[in-house]
């Protein structure tokens, strides 16, 4: 988890050339919120197979889409990161809306960072956090932590348009403004967590339950099943790895 949810990263891109290139999409090209969020559309640049979906990569390898080869501009930004492109995608918040909380907690994000360059935005914008609120002005680019509880408020009476950008790295160090280098998609590949990682997650999961109103010999049991599971899963990952023959092991 980063120490706070939003930093500003040392780069900056044309707002208006970006906007020139939004302006050619119809309506038809943006697909409602898979969870019927008011207000909320996206438009899908890179995905698994350079379809019109929103799966992560442990489905297939991601790929631009159609879409995405229609704007010059938006992949000479993609190319400023040197990391694998997972998701990518712009998401539009209609005006005088605002988006649910949200907390990814989902395997993914064990692997993958985010980004965020507002397109089309106002100063009656804010993203919120439960420490903190920002407005990012466009053309900028933000690195935030999904998952952390995050929601935005669009008090203008216009949409705004925001890119988000998901690179598959640990931690976000590394970045480049070189024009010829040519962005990477993320390969389709069989991965798990680590063993170190899911005591990790046990001992998050211990803890919570010792605060919680369960009896004695409830949680003892409960002990007992997260120690022989988190020595199950070592002894699978010592025989396996990353290797797809032990998927079902796993």
């Amino acid at each position: 988890m980063l120490e706070t949810l939003f930093s500003q990263l040392p780069l900056h891109f044309e707002p208006k050339r970006l906007t020139q290139e939004i302006a050619q999409f119809q309506e038809c090209d943006w697909l409602a919120h898979a969870e019927e969020v008011f207000g909320n559309a996206s438009l899908i640049l890179v995905s698994v197979g350079g379809t019109l979906n929103t799966d992560f990569a442990i489905s297939g390898p991601m790929r631009n889409t159609p879409l995405l080869a229609r704007c010059p501009y938006l992949q000479q930004l993609l190319n400023a990161f040197e990391m694998p492109l997972s998701r990518c995608r712009l998401l539009r918040q209609q005006g005088n809306t605002k988006s649910p909380v949200t907390q990814e907690n989902n395997y993914h994000w064990f692997r993958h960072q985010a980004l965020c360059v507002p397109i089309v935005t106002h100063a009656a914008v804010q993203f919120h956090g439960q420490k903190q609120s920002i407005q990012m002005a466009d053309g900028e680019i933000w690195h935030f932590d999904p998952t952390q509880p995050h929601w935005l408020v669009n008090e203008s009476q216009q949409d705004c348009i925001h890119l988000v950008i998901e690179i598959k790295c640990k931690t976000f160090e590394v970045f480049k403004t070189s024009k010829v280098f040519r962005h990477l998609k993320e390969p389709y590949k069989f991965e798990v967590l680590t063993p170190l990682e899911i005591n990790h997650l046990m001992d998050d999961l211990q803890a919570e339950l010792n605060n919680t109103t369960i009896s004695q010999v409830e949680l003892s049991v409960i002990v007992q099943l997260i120690k022989q599971f988190k020595q199950r899963w070592a002894q699978t990952f010592a025989e396996f790895g990353h290797h797809q023959t032990g998927e079902l092991a796993y």
